[in-house]
């Protein structure tokens, strides 16, 4: 999980953490693609605050300095971890991973779980290195998430804090989850939630609104995901909410979908791992969207590209209704 940071005034260093963090960049430069040289290397200039002599936060330093977000380091941090890990545990001739794709699902197991996973993935792979949905793969596996998996399993899915942090570092804050939980919040840390004993859609919304809706279909038959969807949107062009992140699946085909065209939205580039009440991961069988309803564009653009393709309206932004 991404912390929250404190923004601290830029600070002078010594000779001796200058010099050491000119090392450090220097393995990030040989490529951000590097696994086993760009992660300990932001991991160390991150825990040494290397970067304060010239930037407030890590975040602003990684999007100045490499141009990177902080989820994006996150990830890369995390799966260097767990490649040091594997090398220290597999035989010698056994490939080890390369990148940050291939390793990304391992992270969601405890570290006495992951060689074996990977080594299973390697052998699925006839003895070479796994591709990332390989390993994906195995991974559902041992966790026992079903391969096919939908929405019949639990309505409920909570979503990771890299995307949330994102909607935050967008909408500065979050004043209400209207679909949440205890459990969920404790990521999203919204002001004020609604859950579903509550019953959200019944309830006043205001503010700065985080909405990740359940999966499946209400009592009356009808797709979640459109009541909630239509709601948001019904509030928001009625100024009952100052702004919104919605978080969807990309179901282009369906009709509650088309009324997402006229905002803003991040396509996904890969399929979220969501986590459920018993804390198994939920990954659906495609990929999501993150809509923005609101004015900064081009601040939505910048900050959730590194999920995947954004879009936006082709004038811009186009009032719905």
């Amino acid at each position: 999980m991404i912390e929250a940071e404190i923004v601290i005034t830029a600070e002078a260093m010594t000779q001796a953490e200058c010099d050491r963090l000119s090392r450090l960049e220097a393995l990030v430069e040989i490529g951000l693609d590097s696994l086993m040289r760009a992660g300990p290397a932001l991991l160390a200039i991150r825990d040494s605050r290397l970067y304060r002599a010239t930037h407030g936060t890590f975040a602003d330093y990684l999007l100045d300095r490499w141009g990177i977000h902080r989820a994006h380091a996150a990830r890369m941090i995390d799966a260097a971890q767990v490649a040091d890990h594997l090398a220290k545990c597999l035989p010698r001739e056994t490939p080890k991973p390369t990148n940050e794709r291939q390793v990304r699902a391992l992270t969601a197991l405890p570290a006495k779980e992951q060689p074996e996973a990977w080594a299973a993935a390697v052998d699925r792979s006839g003895g070479k290195q796994p591709t990332g949905r390989v390993v994906e793969e195995v991974v559902r596996e041992v966790r026992g998430i079903p391969a096919a998996l939908t929405s019949s399993k639990s309505n409920e899915h909570y979503t990771p804090a890299p995307y949330v942090d994102a909607a935050r570092d967008l909408m500065g804050w979050i004043d209400l989850d209207p679909a949440s939980c205890e459990q969920a919040n404790r990521t999203v840390r919204a002001t004020k939630i609604h859950t579903a004993e509550d019953d959200g859609l019944a309830q006043p919304w205001a503010g700065r609104v985080w909405l990740n809706p359940p999966y499946g279909r209400g009592d009356g038959g009808e797709s979640n995901q459109k009541r909630w969807t239509e709601s948001v949107i019904g509030r928001y062009e009625r100024d009952e909410i100052d702004q919104a992140v919605v978080l969807v699946g990309a179901r282009t085909g369906e009709k509650w979908f088309q009324l997402l065209w006229y905002y803003p939205i991040c396509f996904t580039d890969h399929r979220i791992a969501f986590e459920s009440p018993g804390g198994a991961g939920d990954q659906p069988t495609q990929g999501s969207a993150l809509v923005y309803l609101g004015h900064e564009i081009e601040r939505f653009v910048k900050i959730f590209s590194q999920f995947g393709q954004c879009v936006i309206p082709a004038d811009g932004y186009s009032e719905a209704g």
